[in-house]
């Protein structure tokens, strides 16, 4: 974590983290006896409130002892908005619909990044999914594209592939994984946020959306 300030006004900083977490951490100056943390909707900025003179260095101390359980808890609170999102019915002329545009769009875009990329997967296969937009299979390198993908613009699909096939190369959300999608996609971030947004709207609340990496 890097930037923070020491102010009883806002001091916001982007947050490095484990895994495919990263947010906006504020920390505020109040009279207070001990350093608190709020994780609020939609879990992209992270609250601090911590005593007038207490020194920056404590404060640093203590955001570093607890990243791991800030990361964990925005990890399953984002999770939990994900997937009231996508839980919502798919009409059979939906589902019908999106299976057509994303079987014609999908080997196209998926023969362009894998020749790009270097790396080959054994195909793909649609799915409503209730917690993700793409699932990676390591072990048999066949990904799953959630059915809802046909409801988004192109370039948002295509966001997607690249996330799923940089898994071939690097199974887990670390910096690597991250540097690599930053490579191929360098606009990812902003993809991401207009992916969002597409869902946000339809649900009518503001989240963060998720992909995942099957190890089996």
């Amino acid at each position: 974590m890097t930037g923070q300030k020491d102010s009883s006004k806002t001091a916001p900083s982007e947050a490095g983290a484990s895994g495919d977490i990263s947010y906006s951490l504020r920390i505020e100056r109040r009279n207070v006896k001990n350093i608190n943390i709020y994780l609020r909707p939609p879990y992209e900025e992270v609250l601090v409130t911590a005593p007038r003179r207490l020194s920056q260095g404590r404060i640093n101390a203590f955001l570093q002892e607890k990243e791991d359980w800030i990361c964990r808890n925005l990890r399953r609170l984002r999770e939990e908005k994900q997937e009231n999102r996508l839980a919502g019915p798919m009409s059979r002329e939906e589902r019908k619909a999106y299976e057509e545009r994303l079987k014609d769009l999908l080997p196209s875009l998926m023969e362009k990044w894998e020749a790009l990329m270097g790396v080959k997967s054994r195909g793909f296969c649609l799915r409503k999914m209730k917690r993700a937009y793409g699932v990676c299979h390591i072990r048999t390198k066949e990904i799953t594209f959630n059915l809802w993908l046909g409801a988004v613009p192109e370039a948002l699909v295509e966001y997607i592939v690249v996330h799923e096939l940089c898994h071939l190369r690097e199974p887990s959300h670390n910096r690597h994984f991250h540097s690599l999608v930053s490579h191929y996609l360098p606009d990812w971030k902003g993809r991401k946020r207009a992916l969002d947004a597409f869902f946000s709207e339809q649900a009518g609340a503001g989240q963060t959306d998720r992909t995942e990496t099957d190890m089996a």
